[in-house]
């Protein structure tokens, strides 16, 4: 057996990271993005350029569905990631309501080569209660956002790096991509939603409707309260969603759009 095939690789499969980027964040969908070339770079404070490799969907009608535009390498320091430069372009004539991303990183530790990997959500329905406030509804045709990520730091000199599309689902509820976890990660994050709704309502009501209860449960807790029962990373993710979407509401119209809005979420019909 050679020397190259007895270097293990190593997939540790993990969710490291789930970003949530809800609908209520932006005014409309997400606007095209001109990503800079890679004959354009080049190195800065001790930065390397290594490979990025896109794994695309299946065609559907001739088309990529649901489309990953990526550079052919990424500028890093030798065990740190700042950003993915893809966009994620839908060329369906569908609304996507959520995609799952995964990336593997190859890294190389003293010889030792292993790879790392994480899922990362761009999901536009997390709650009821954040697509009904929202002007637009998903991803419509030909929207372009950013490749959502955050500075990782890796345990060797990353030698490159793989990117997936695992998971989409549109506005008819159809659903395309591998699946390897994204069916699960997208349940847990909207289960984690309604989960902390739930319990900030129970808050609520035991105090008296208090408006300053809720509005310390938002803004000052910084750990989620142990007892509102996630039991996974997504349902986590998905609670810290939903009280961010309160805090901004908060932050941004004030106590009385907060109650308004609250209020309204917590109907009769919507129990």
């Amino acid at each position: 057996m050679s020397n190259k095939q007895n270097v293990n690789l190593l997939l540790k499969p993990c969710i490291m990271l789930i970003f949530v980027y809800c609908l209520w964040l932006t005014s409309g969908s997400a606007d095209s993005q001109n990503l800079t070339s890679a004959d354009d770079q080049a190195p800065v404070q001790g930065k390397i350029s290594i490979p990025l490799v896109a794994h695309q969907l299946g065609l559907v009608d001739g088309v990529i569905p649901v489309e990953l535009k990526c550079d052919a390498t990424v500028l890093v320091l030798p065990n740190t990631l700042d950003q993915i430069p893809c966009t994620i372009r839908n060329n369906s004539e569908k609304i996507v309501t959520a995609v799952v991303l995964s990336k593997f990183i190859t890294i190389d530790n003293n010889g030792k080569v292993s790879a790392e990997s994480d899922y990362t959500t761009l999901d536009f329905f997390v709650h009821p209660d954040f697509h009904a406030k929202s002007k637009s509804k998903g991803l419509s045709k030909r929207s372009e956002p950013q490749f959502p990520s955050a500075q990782e730091t890796y345990p060797g000199i990353i030698k490159q790096i793989e990117v997936h599309i695992d998971y989409v689902e549109f506005a008819d509820k159809k659903t395309l991509g591998p699946n390897r976890k994204g069916a699960d990660i997208l349940l847990g994050i909207r289960a984690g939603a309604e989960k902390y709704k739930r319990w900030l309502l129970k808050q609520f009501e035991t105090n008296g409707e208090s408006a300053d209860i809720l509005v310390r449960s938002i803004v000052e807790n910084q750990r989620l309260p142990d007892d509102f029962g996630a039991n996974s990373a997504s349902e986590e993710q998905g609670a810290e969603g939903y009280r961010n979407y309160l805090r901004r509401i908060y932050q941004s119209e004030g106590v009385e759009q907060l109650l308004k809005q609250w209020k309204k979420g917590n109907s009769i019909d919507s129990r």
